[in-house]
């Protein structure tokens, strides 16, 4: 199973995120991090696409609110 479905399988994954691997130096891949969409930076991502993952992550957690 990949670290993505097990994320997303565990019902704790926001709507929209950012997810960091490293490969090791035994060529292993390893999970450094998993940061929630609404406190990203583009960096080099397209605006319209870094717009729709930070409007979708915003929506959802004011879906939540109050």
């Amino acid at each position: 199973m990949s670290a993505i479905t097990a994320y997303h399988g565990s019902g704790n994954a926001p709507r929209a995120y950012g997810i960091d691997f490293g490969v090791l130096a035994t060529g292993e891949t390893a999970l450094i991090e998993a940061n929630d969409g609404h406190a990203l930076g583009a960096y080099d991502i397209a605006a319209d696409l870094y717009t729709e993952l930070v409007v979708q992550r915003w929506s959802e957690l004011l879906s939540h609110a109050g």
